[in-house]
C-alpha cells in the first residue's frame, strides 16, 4: 500500500527490517531465526513477500534483506533435534561436555556484548553440554559442509522469492578455529567467494552486501579481488562513525584523512554510504593515528 509513496520518494533499494520466523520474547531483533523458510506470521506469508518483491519490481526498486548465517535460535528445528541428541544436528552446532576447549576458545576470541555476555558460550543444563553463542544465538558450524550446502539452500529461496540484495550479517565471524580471535579468518573469504560463484552461476543479477563493521583494512578484502570476487558491496562504516566523530568534535581531521584513503581505492569497490542505521554505531575510530594529537581512545569515546 505505500509503494507508491516509496517511489515518489525516489527510493528505488528498500532494505527490509529481519521478518523471518523468531521465537516471541526471543527474536533478537529478528537475527535469532527459528525458520528461514517462514515469515513472522503477523507480517504475512513468503508468498506476501514474493508478491511485495514483485510489485517492487514493477516500480523500479530493489529489495534487500538480512540473510543471518552466523547462527540460528535455539528454537529452530536444526537445534531442537540437536538438544534431542541427534548426532547429526548436533554436529551442525559446536557443543561440548566440559569446559575445556571453550575456556580455551575464551582466551583468544573477544566477546561481541563484553558487558552483558558472560563469555562466547552457554551451559545447557538440560543437555549438560556448553554450546558456543556468539551473538546468544547457537552458532553453525561451518566445518560442517552440511551447514554450507542447507544455508546456500536457505539464502537461495530467498532470492527466488524476488529478494535482489542478500545482506550477509556478521559475515567475518562466521569460521570458529581454536588459537586465533574467529574473526576474518581466511575460511571466512572462502565461503564468501563460494557464495559469490554460486549466485554468479544460479542467479546473476542477485548482489551480495557484506556487513563488516570493522576498520577499512579489514573491510576492504570482503570485495575479493578481480579474478576472485567476493562481495559486490560493503558498508562505508569507517565513515559513518567518523562523520558523526567530526560532528561531536567539530574537528574534521580524522574525516580527511579516511575520505583521502577511501578515494584511494579502486573505483570498482562500491561501498554503501549511510548514516545511521538499526545497527549500533561501533565507534571504530583510528586511535592510533589520533594518538599523535594527545586524543586518548577512552576520555574521547
Amino acid at each position: 500500500e505505500k509503494l507508491d509513496y516509496v517511489q515518489e520518494s525516489n527510493v528505488n533499494y528498500l532494505h527490509l527490517m529481519p521478518l523471518l520466523e523468531s521465537p516471541e520474547g526471543k527474536s533478537d531483533g529478528g537475527y535469532a531465526v527459528s525458520d528461514f523458510r517462514k515469515v513472522q506470521p503477523e507480517l504475512g506469508t513468503m508468498e506476501d513477500l514474493e508478491s511485495l518483491a514483485d510489485e517492487c519490481r514493477k516500480k523500479g526498486i530493489s529489495l534487500c534483506m538480512d540473510f543471518v548465517m552466523n547462527h540460528t535460535s535455539e528454537e529452530h528445528e536444526w537445534a531442537k533435534r540437536a538438544r534431542a541428541g541427534e548426532r547429526e544436528y548436533m554436529d551442525r552446532y559446536y557443543f561440548y561436555d566440559n569446559y575445556d576447549v571453550p575456556s580455551q576458545f575464551e582466551q583468544t576470541v573477544p566477546q561481541v556484548f563484553p558487558t552483558t555476555a558472560p563469555g562466547n558460550f552457554t551451559w545447557l543444563d538440560d543437555m549438560k553440554k556448553f554450546v558456543m553463542t556468539t551473538f546468544y544465538q547457537w552458532d553453525l558450524n561451518y566445518w560442517n559442509p552440511v551447514v554450507m550446502n542447507e544455508m546456500v539452500y536457505n539464502m537461495l529461496n530467498l532470492t527466488n522469492k524476488g529478494i535482489d540484495v542478500i545482506r550477509i550479517d556478521a559475515v567475518p565471524y562466521i569460521w570458529k578455529q581454536l588459537g586465533t580471535n574467529c574473526r576474518n579468518l581466511p575460511q571466512v573469504h572462502n565461503i564468501v567467494r563460494m557464495m559469490r560463484m554460486i549466485c554468479e552461476i544460479v542467479c546473476p543479477g542477485v548482489l551480495l552486501l557484506g556487513e563488516v563493521v570493522m576498520e577499512p583494512e579489514k573491510v576492504v578484502p570482503y570485495f575479493g579481488s578481480v579474478e576472485k570476487p567476493e562481495c559486490h558491496m560493503l558498508y562505508n562504516v569507517t565513515t559513518m562513525a567518523t562523520t558523526w566523530n567530526t560532528v561531536a568534535t567539530r574537528d574534521a581531521r580524522l574525516l580527511r584523512q579516511q575520505m583521502d584513503i577511501i578515494n584511494r581505492l579502486p573505483k570498482d569497490y562500491v561501498f554503501l554510504n549511510y548514516l545511521r542505521c538499526h545497527d549500533d554505531i561501533g565507534w571504530g575510530l583510528d586511535y592510533g593515528w589520533l594518538g599523535q594529537f594527545g586524543i586518548n581512545e577512552v576520555a574521547h569515546k
